[in-house]
């Protein structure tokens, strides 16, 4: 990442560049198209929101080649999270990509059909993608850098993976710092190896941003696991962890309790159904039998409604 060159006034009116580090012009038009958007926009899609613009108009750059690792870094997010994120993006129109020939990386931009704006001034005509160079403006591949430039970039990620591999993970700081309920880990435990890594991380990130939810996080994912249906009903056709970590979890949680109340009012609808039965059935017995109530001792009266005949 390169420092951009950004426009910064003095006091008296004019303008002066500076090459300025830690700082984002951003339009007002993107600004206020996104804190009201016309449409939901979820959680992750709005981390890649921030993500894109800190890599896009950050840098004066329209459209710029942007791998799923590279996604995966600055969002923080899994690839099973993020892949259908940025398609969600991409199909309400918020995100365009491109795919131009040379170039194994897809281009991603803003849709300036949608969006007034997108870089503050004029946007940059070039970038850099691996050993190549991108033309922005006519979106094709220009030149490929000498052997030597690609080797010292070689040596600048190896050095900056070697510096991130001996960082702490944020997701084992989750772990340590999360209790969880017994259910939970045995849960976890139960898991196959293909989805146990999933399942756990999602159950940590979920309560971790939502730490009073454990009981239903649990009787949720119990209730999924056990009739394999969704919380529409219609059958799970890949795994279970999938549907889970495709949905935000409040609406997850939304359903589900959804779900709950509308079980319960059916089971109180069939409780007094069958309390409305059995009162018509000892009507009837009571008038078939012919006994007075007000005839009879209250020790029989309580015996009579003990045998069901009154």
């Amino acid at each position: 990442m390169v420092s951009a060159s950004v426009q910064v006034g003095n006091s008296g009116g004019e303008k002066k560049n500076h090459n300025e580090k830690g700082f984002t012009q951003v339009p007002n038009e993107l600004i206020e198209f996104f804190a009201n958007p016309p449409f939901r926009i979820s959680e992750r899609e709005n981390r890649i929101i921030w993500f894109l613009i800190r890599e896009l108009t950050g840098y004066h750059a329209k459209f710029k080649p942007i791998t799923i690792d590279q996604f995966t870094q600055g969002t923080g997010m899994p690839k099973q999270n993020l892949i259908p994120a940025i398609k969600d993006l991409i199909q309400k129109n918020v995100l365009t990509r491109k795919r131009i020939s040379g170039l194994r990386t897809w281009i991603y931009g803003f849709n300036e059909e949608l969006l007034t704006r997108t870089v503050v001034g004029e946007p940059i005509q070039t970038c850099q993608a691996g050993s190549k160079v991108v033309d922005l403006m006519h979106f094709k591949v220009t030149k490929v850098m000498t052997s030597k430039v690609v080797k010292s970039d070689i040596f600048k990620n190896r050095r900056a993976a070697l510096v991130a591999a001996t960082q702490p993970s944020k997701y084992n700081q989750i772990k340590r710092n999360k209790s969880l309920h017994r259910e939970i880990q045995a849960f976890i435990e139960s898991r196959p190896r293909a989805t146990k890594g999933r399942w756990e991380r999602f159950i940590l990130e979920t309560l971790e941003a939502n730490p009073d939810d454990q009981d239903i996080l649990s009787l949720a994912i119990q209730r999924v696991e056990t009739t394999k249906k969704d919380f529409f009903g219609k059958p799970i056709l890949a795994s279970s962890i999938g549907l889970f970590e495709k949905s935000e979890w409040r609406s997850i949680k939304t359903a589900f309790l959804a779900i709950l109340q509308k079980e319960k009012e059916e089971q109180d609808k069939e409780a007094k159904r069958k309390e409305n039965e059995e009162l018509v059935r000892a009507a009837k017995i009571r008038e078939e039998s012919g006994i007075d109530i007000n005839n009879i001792s209250p020790i029989f009266q309580r015996y009579a409604h003990m045998k069901g005949t009154i």
